[in-house]
Formats: C-alpha cells, structure tokens, sequence
C-alpha cells in the first residue's frame, strides 16, 4: 500500500515500519530548493534503482512535510523529529536506526543499506546451511 495525504493513517505507517525489514523514509517539500536540485534527484533516483531489486527487504517512502503535516506531527506513534529538509530516516527491524540530513548524505545512505543487504543475505545463507546440517 502506497501512502497518500488521502488515504493514510499513523497506524499504518506504524505497521509498514515494523513489518518491513528496513525503511527509509525521505521528508522533502515542494517548496524547497536543495529537494529540487537536479543532483540531489539525480543521486537518490540511483539510490532507489540500485535498491529496487531489494523491494522485499527495504521500502522507499518520501513524504512531502506539508502533505503529510498530520503524520509528521503525531507523536503517539513514531515522535518523527524532522530537523530539517532533506531529512531522512532510516528504520531497521521496526526502529528507528538513523537520521540524515541534507542533500550530500545519499553516499552515507547508500553505505547503510549496503550493510543491511549483505547481512540480510549473509543471515539467510547461514540459516540455509544450519537447515542443511
């Protein structure tokens, strides 16, 4: 399911973030320059197609500050903490692992969820050859 200002709930988004192994989660708005640069949408548009055959394990949200205001303001669910835009987070086995800020962090993202992916893919190996034994 693909959240939308129309269609969303805090507890859904709860739910997406604990049932996924790994989300991160893009803050942006369509008011806000550095979001548009061409570079920055260049990089994270690569981030997203390397990752895309990783769609069973991380899930790519972007949520416009303004759109999703209710979201981004309820506390009973995740205390979000948006500092500032681009802002990013990351949740890992439904918590929250790490905050990035900015337009030059898509490097320190990308080494993140290269991390996440090869432990993910090491810990499945490993329970294969325990099942084997």
């Amino acid at each position: 399911m693909e959240l939308t200002p129309d269609n969303f709930e805090p507890l859904d988004f709860a739910n997406l973030i604990n049932t996924k192994l790994c989300v991160l989660v893009k803050f942006s708005a369509s008011w806000c320059g550095p979001c548009k640069s061409k570079e920055f949408k260049e990089n994270y548009n690569r981030l997203k197609t390397k990752y895309a055959s990783q769609s069973s394990i991380i899930k790519f949200i972007e949520l416009d500050i303004d759109e999703f205001e209710d979201l981004i303001q309820d506390k009973e669910y995740y205390d979000l903490d948006v500092e500032s835009i681009p802002y990013f987070k990351l949740a890992y086995k439904g918590s929250w692992a790490k905050n990035y800020k900015g337009t030059t962090c898509i490097g320190d993202i990308d080494n993140a969820l290269h991390q996440i992916v090869k432990k993910y893919h090491h810990d499945k190996e490993q329970a294969s050859n325990e099942t084997e034994n």
